[in-house]
């Protein structure tokens, strides 16, 4: 017996339905997994970039990705982020960690610098033929980059100087991170003047070595005039200080501590800007870790 066979005719509007379901369903799907996702996991930022001299940042938003509903879910972890005070102050690559409920995940971020150093400048007086240094003309620069570096915009605006008068020109300062700004300044070349006698007569202290924090400003030993530090071994300001550090330091202290050791001192160079030794202090450090600096009493 012969059987026929035939084939149903497809319904292209069923098909079409069926298609758009399964369609729909996988972007439900989609979209199910990324909102779970970002609910219950852990999905920190990367490419993370703060700038020196800033303020780190202890929201969490800052770190992840996924949605924070509860920041108390959290626990950042930035003990190896150089700051002082909560202000970032170093650039360079750290690394941190963030808790999540029962996961650990470490990232990594990047504290730059973009910023050109805060410079102040002043006038600078020199005589005929004396030499000076782009240095000579600032005042302050702050910058988390240092050292700042000073250069010439033209170089020919480098002397010495064989005519009396007022020289205007600009000098780029720029630091570390290659940031630069540029001042302009203003040189007065005098005859029969000397500018190094100018600048040992500068006793304003403008930084210490070896450098302390804790440093107040005390000297126990006050120059009259600022020496270079090559050659203040052969002076009397030098032997001064010999005999100082030589005595029973507990009469440069507050007599309360007359009874406590000296388990540790240090002498401390004292410079103005023009790199001059200006005086001496004497640092101390006491038996119960009181750490005082000597005084004339």
């Amino acid at each position: 017996m012969e059987q026929d066979f035939y084939f149903e005719e497809s319904n292209p509007r069923k098909t079409k339905l069926v298609i758009f379901g399964l369609i729909l369903l996988f972007i439900i799907a989609v979209v199910c997994y990324f909102l779970v996702r970002n609910k219950y996991t852990l999905n920190i930022k990367r490419n993370l970039k703060f700038e020196v001299g800033s303020v780190l940042s202890t929201d969490i938003r800052d770190y992840v990705n996924n949605k924070v509903l509860d920041e108390n879910d959290y626990s950042l972890i930035l003990s190896s982020v150089q700051q002082e005070d909560g202000i970032l102050t170093k650039t360079g690559e750290y690394s941190f960690k963030i808790k999540y409920k029962n996961v650990t995940k470490t990232g990594h971020l990047k504290v730059i610098d973009t910023v050109a150093p805060k410079v102040e400048v002043a006038e600078l007086t020199v005589g005929i033929g004396e030499d000076f240094d782009g240095d000579d003309f600032i005042v302050s620069c702050e910058d988390y980059s240092k050292p700042c570096k000073v250069d010439y915009v033209d170089a020919n605006d480098a002397g010495p100087y064989k005519e009396e008068g007022t020289y205007n020109f600009q000098i780029s300062i720029s630091d570390n991170a290659s940031n630069v700004v540029k001042k302009d300044v203003t040189l007065i070349v005098k005859k029969d003047y000397n500018s190094n006698v100018q600048k040992e007569k500068d006793l304003k202290a403008d930084h210490i070595i070896p450098n302390f924090d804790d440093w107040d400003n005390e000297m126990i030993i006050k120059f009259e005039k600022g020496y270079d530090p090559n050659s203040i071994d052969d002076t009397d300001a030098y032997s001064k200080l010999m005999e100082v550090s030589g005595e029973d330091l507990h009469k440069y202290i507050d007599p309360l501590y007359v009874n406590n050791l000296i388990t540790d001192s240090q002498i401390i160079e004292v410079y103005n800007k023009y790199g001059l030794v200006i005086g001496y202090a004497i640092r101390v450090k006491l038996d119960n870790g009181l750490v005082l600096y000597c005084q004339n009493n």
